[in-house]
């Protein structure tokens, strides 16, 4: 990720705030404005999340008081709304997302909505109205997706605790606990809680790795204190920044590498001198900062973190950094949504792929600027790349999801860098399908299947000859095979999906079996013989994928493409 001088960005921010004037320009020449909607001008608003689609489609889910707008920006010049679920009114929203799914709540009541996601751009339908047993009305919520667990912030103005839900079902969560002296907003992650508590004033570490059972880790006061608002870690979680909403109180920039012993290594304050909530991604943390608008704070040197780019709105209360594409959401109270571009923001993620000498079964696991394969695999033999649909067909460009053929004169590493692709639904036709990964491994047992298509024990790669697996690798090609054209959906996140039927290989027990190897036995194929299967058995599951593209690979099958013989003549 390209990175600008401290001295360069100074000059830069100078130059737009003295020399520009408010007039011409709100923002720091490295936060262009993309676009701004303000629909409700009459209402207001207040909070806003994002949620990207399997399509990698992206959304703001921007907070109104009178219920949840939510906004297609994939295209950010031509943002339009796509679906608006109505709420009880309330100056206050908080919104979250767990899967395919939108969790709202307002001070108004004890409702926490939940929202199906999964049929944008055409429609969002609201799919529960869930009572929290909060004692008062909740003011935040945050969910834990890596753990399926959501953290409620009882009514801040209470000295309230915080209460713990277990989302094993998205659409029923189940109270697991509550517990904390005061809390106002909170943020978890990988075992840990960190709380805003309020009017303590403090921020609470916890450790949550059995959510239904918290401790305290060590609870850090500080001296002199507002009222301490938010809390938001570093990736690494040696970091913790946070916000006090009260005038004149800085954004303080915690060490806590060792967790029992917090040092303050810098503070922060934009002129209006009111902050109000902070995100971190990356090096940089993007603050809510009321009539200061949305500051942006490199916070790579913890001994001198400053501001790195900005841009004013009228009265900033939420900011959402965290789309791959670098595009950064501003909710404003008056203005509406606030749509902004910063390069710091943009994810580049990176895969390297061994590749072996001849023909490799290959994907496309980011979206990529230039996704041709002239660029992706300079090294190639020209015209091999092959997708099948049916038949082998030649191609010139990978798309995410599909999977190929391509040869190599040697073996080599490729890196691929791109924007992650963390969810994705791919589309099977009946029979055999070459499919690929996205940006990370997914397990065939989280795949998402709710037409059951997959037929068990089809899942192959090749490493020279074919072989079963149980995971659809990060940047690899697989064959799969459906009963029947559908839909399935890999995601990064794991989750209560409709699982596939259970691997058919265990019926294979008691058969003989043949172990094919080539010379020097560095692939191989192994046949099995000698029996019979039960009558309900499923002949499809132990087929074996088509022929390699030019017969130029390691392989041995019976009659039929089959790895079991079937009926006494089966040949090999």
């Amino acid at each position: 990720m390209k990175r600008v001088s401290k001295s360069v960005v100074r000059t830069l921010i100078f130059f737009a705030t003295v020399f520009i004037g408010s007039a011409f320009a709100q923002g720091s020449p490295n936060v262009p404005l993309l676009k701004q909607l303000n629909s409700y001008a009459g209402t207001g608003y207040n909070d806003c999340w994002g949620y990207i689609d399997a399509q990698g489609r992206e959304y703001a889910l921007l907070g109104v008081r009178s219920g949840t707008s939510i906004v297609d920006i994939t295209d950010a010049a031509n943002a339009a709304e796509v679906a608006f679920i109505g709420s009880a009114f309330s100056t206050w929203k908080d919104i979250k997302t767990y899967q395919h799914y939108a969790y709202t709540m307002t001070e108004a009541n004890k409702i926490l909505q939940i929202i199906d996601l999964s049929n944008l751009p055409t429609s969002a339908t609201l799919v529960n109205s869930f009572t929290l047993n909060t004692s008062g009305n909740p003011h935040n919520i945050y969910i834990d997706t890596d753990a399926a667990i959501l953290y409620v912030s009882d009514d801040f103005r209470f000295n309230t605790s915080v209460h713990v839900y277990s989302l094993a079902d998205p659409l029923n969560p189940v109270a697991l606990t509550q517990f904390g002296p005061d809390s106002h907003d909170m943020y978890a992650k990988n075992g840990v809680l960190y709380i805003a508590e309020g009017s303590q004033p403090s921020i609470g570490i916890y450790d949550v790795t059995n959510p239904a059972s918290p401790s305290l880790i060590h609870r850090i006061t500080i001296p002199s204190a507002g009222y301490v608002h938010n809390v938001w870690p570093t990736e690494d979680q040696n970091f913790v920044m946070s916000t006090e909403e009260t005038v004149g109180k800085t954004v303080k920039f915690w060490d806590i590498s060792t967790p029992t012993n917090p040092i303050l290594r810098d503070t922060y304050l934009a002129p209006n001198q009111l902050a109000h909530n902070t995100h971190i991604k990356g090096n940089y943390a993007y603050i809510s900062h009321y009539e200061s608008g949305l500051r942006i704070v490199d916070i790579s040197d913890p001994d001198n973190i400053f501001e790195a780019g900005f841009y004013d709105t009228p009265d900033a209360w939420g900011a959402y950094p965290f789309f791959p594409s670098g595009k950064v959401l501003i909710s404003d109270i008056s203005a509406g949504l606030y749509i902004v571009y910063f390069e710091g923001s943009v994810e580049q993620s990176s895969f390297t792929a061994n590749i072996r000498e001849g023909w490799n079964m290959i994907g496309l696991p980011f979206h990529a600027s230039d996704s041709s394969v002239s660029t992706l695999f300079p090294n190639h033999i020209p015209g091999t790349l092959f997708s099948f649909d049916g038949n082998y067909q030649t191609e010139s460009e990978l798309t995410p999801g599909v999977g190929y053929w391509l040869k190599f004169p040697t073996a080599e590493a490729v890196s691929i860098a791109g924007d992650a692709i963390e969810t994705l639904s791919i589309s099977l036709n009946e029979g055999w399908n070459m499919i690929s990964g996205i940006s990370c491994d997914v397990s065939l047992s989280n795949v998402s299947d709710s037409g059951n298509i997959i037929i068990p024990g089809t899942l192959y790669e090749f490493d020279g000859s074919y072989q079963l697996t149980d995971t659809i690798g990060e940047g690899s090609g697989h064959w799969i095979r459906a009963s029947g054209a559908g839909t399935i959906e890999l995601s990064c996140a794991s989750g209560d999906l409709p699982k596939i039927a259970a691997d058919p290989n265990a019926e294979l027990a008691g058969f003989a079996k043949m172990t094919f190897s080539e010379i020097g036995g560095v692939h191989s194929q192994e046949l099995f013989f000698g029996k019979n299967l039960p009558e309900t058995a499923d002949f499809r599951s132990y087929s074996l994928p088509p022929q390699f593209v030019d017969n130029n690979g390691f392989d041995a099958r019976f009659t039929g493409d089959m790895r079991i013989a079937a009926g006494e003549n089966a040949e090999i």
